[in-house]
């Protein structure tokens, strides 16, 4: 039987997708652009960009989250754990990987041939 999860339950769930999303987002382009660039790795301001993302961008991510779900997907035949969750991974992982990986190609494609 469906129980459709009542308001507060959604918007926690879109909370803590939204911060878990900027927090990975964060850390994981972070990490790769210092593997890059080969840089040394600072965790203590690492921690610092993630808590300030989490906060700041989380909290943004999660009130657009919860907008989308109960306003834009509310007759959808996924449930609303499933869009947020879905929406967590995009921004989250997919998002700065693609970044990432659009920044080294385009580094590769344009770099300068010295001869």
């Amino acid at each position: 039987m469906f129980i459709p999860l009542a308001s507060n339950q959604i918007a926690l769930v879109a909370v803590a997708g939204g911060m878990i999303s900027a927090l990975l987002n964060t850390g994981i382009e972070d990490l790769l652009n210092t593997l890059i660039v080969n840089k040394t790795l600072i965790i203590g301001e690492m921690l610092l960009k993630c808590l300030i993302a989490s906060f700041t961008v989380g909290l943004v991510l999660s009130i657009i989250y919860y907008a989308f779900v109960v306003y834009g997907f509310s007759e959808s035949s996924m449930s609303s754990i499933q869009i947020i969750v879905l929406f967590t991974f995009y921004f989250g992982i997919a998002n700065p990987l693609l970044g990432v990986a659009l920044k080294l190609l385009y580094s590769k494609l344009l770099a300068k041939n010295d001869v």
